[in-house]
């Protein structure tokens, strides 16, 4: 769940215990002058498996990227739950024998988020997220389809006290995770805003419990997110609703908005997803919904909730996909038996989201479905075979009791 940590140390005794650590590696000597003083600075820098140490004549400054050292310094496109980072944390802690002096290494950077599948083209919604909160998003020039919300400073630079990360983690690192990967992630380089989430120390975190403060805060700020994209089937709208949600679905719409009368985003922005959730193509949704389900999942894993099997997608790669779970903490439709978990969480069925998400994580069960569900007979209110798929599930499922699922050919 964490990605990065930056810690300052300024107890002297603290400073000269790490320094002289005989296991750690000193890779860079550098001076600098503050043009003011005139002052000349030196900072040493240090390496340890990939922890970095930053030592100057003030602090010593460690950075910490757990989800990395967890993988070896691999990649961190994997799933990384609060109790491995504990765990994650104590061994390092340890490793730099520093276990008596947690509550001394104050925490003022952190990074925490989740990355999720979703159902629909990562490249598309990344290019479609425009707003978090009032705060517009910026490309990341450092890294193909990744944006970056945050409240610029009067100077024109980001603020650093609190900014919204979003990006494919499936480009990052596609030999490493599932297609349609994304990652959403909260940044911030200011302890005051750390400090309101309980974490002031390191010693904190390796407190299990406190991670449900950064839980609640992920999932509060992934709320704000605004998508502007085409919306799907507007059959079911009205003349007047096509309209407004024409003119919804273009940025400019919303530049003007915020310009000329930004007491209206909010309540635009609620209109603008009701819309959205009835031409069933809601990228809003699909997020919030997606950051959700990784959290409950990532929160049950320590207790052992989670019963998944290994799959192959489509690249080749192997990943973890629930079926058919017989766990009472599991999410699954009430007529095929099959997990809807990435679904909102009122889901009774199979919907159009976890249709398009059994195609790319079990085509083969996806198939099957299919070849049970679509009759041929076509339905002029229905535009693709999901909405087709969907439909079937629905009628289904609410003319007769649930049925044995092995009516579809799936076996579990």
């Amino acid at each position: 769940m964490i990605d990065f940590i930056k810690i300052f140390v300024f107890d002297k005794v603290l400073i000269d215990h790490v320094s002289n650590l005989p296991f750690i590696e000193k890779i860079n000597y550098s001076r600098w002058v503050n043009i003011e003083t005139g002052q000349i600075f030196v900072t040493h820098t240090f390496n340890l498996e990939g922890l970095v140490f930053y030592w100057d004549d003030f602090k010593l400054t460690i950075i910490i990227k757990p989800h990395y050292y967890h993988n070896n310094n691999v990649h961190n496109a994997n799933d990384f739950t609060p109790s491995q980072c504990v765990k994650t944390l104590n061994g390092i802690a340890q490793r730099l024998e520093l276990q008596h002096a947690l509550k001394r290494l104050k925490i003022v950077g952190l990074e925490y988020g989740v990355n999720f599948v979703t159902p629909y083209s990562d490249v598309e919604i990344v290019n479609a997220v425009y707003y978090h909160s009032t705060n517009q998003f910026y490309n990341n020039k450092d890294l193909a389809y990744s944006k970056v919300s945050y409240k610029p400073r009067p100077d024109g630079k980001a603020n650093q006290h609190k900014q919204y990360k979003f990006y494919s983690k499936a480009i990052q690192h596609p030999t490493h995770c599932q297609p349609n990967t994304l990652r959403a992630e909260i940044k911030s380089n200011r302890s005051a805003f750390i400090k309101q989430r309980g974490i002031n120390s390191l010693n904190d975190l390796l407190i299990l419990e406190n991670y449900n403060a950064l839980r609640s805060s992920l999932i509060k700020e992934t709320k704000q997110l605004l998508f502007i994209h085409e919306q799907g089937n507007l059959k079911g709208l009205t003349r007047k609703q096509i309209a407004k949600a024409k003119r919804m679905s273009n940025p400019i719409y919303w530049q003007k908005l915020l310009k000329n009368n930004r007491s209206k985003f909010a309540r635009k922005k609620r209109e603008y997803f009701n819309i959205s959730n009835r031409t069933y193509l809601n990228y809003t949704d699909a997020v919030i919904t997606g950051v959700d389900n990784k959290l409950k999942e990532l929160f049950e894993m320590k207790s052992g909730l989670i019963s998944s099997i290994p799959l192959t997608n489509k690249s080749g790669l192997t990943s973890t996909y629930s079926i058919g779970r017989d766990c009472t903490t599991s999410k699954v439709c009430i007529l095929t038996g099959l997990d809807i978990s990435m679904q909102r969480p009122s889901s009774k069925y199979l919907s159009i989201t976890g249709l398009k998400f059994l195609e790319i994580n079990d085509l083969p069960t996806f198939l099957i479905l299919k070849k049970s569900l679509l009759t041929g007979h076509v339905n002029k209110f229905e535009k693709d075979i999901y909405s087709k798929m969907s439909k079937q599930i629905r009628n289904r499922g609410g003319s007769r009791p649930p049925v044995d699922r092995n009516q579809f050919g799936i076996s579990f």
